[in-house]
């Protein structure tokens, strides 16, 4: 499992310590060690059918980018709003079809 230090990567999204665990043989992803479940974003959006991956800028990481951001602002609207550049910036680097684990250190602005 590769580790991601994110603490040089700038941030807009307000809030704490994210950490993210994927597990690639499952597809199971836990943020601050619950489970994410694709069906609660694609409620909101539905960007895959199939759920979950990372490591490209594909329509799964997509899908997982909106989940994190849908727990981390528990508002929709800024879910929506900003998973394309949380996307970019933190999920499309992952390493494709490996389990991963990270913590994105975001900052208040």
């Amino acid at each position: 499992m590769k580790t991601i230090n994110t603490n040089n990567k700038k941030s807009c999204f307000m809030g704490k310590v994210m950490k993210i665990k994927g597990l690639a043989k499952s597809g199971n992803v836990y943020l601050d060690g619950e489970p994410l479940f694709a069906e609660k974003s694609q409620g909101y959006l539905n960007l895959n059918l199939e759920g979950f991956s990372w490591g490209d800028e594909g329509s799964g990481s997509a899908q997982l980018a909106l989940a994190i951001l849908l727990e981390h602002y528990g508002a929709p609207i800024d879910a929506i709003d900003n998973y394309k550049d949380f996307l970019l910036r933190f999920i499309a680097p992952l390493p494709n079809g490996e389990d991963f684990e990270i913590e994105i250190h975001v900052k208040k602005q």
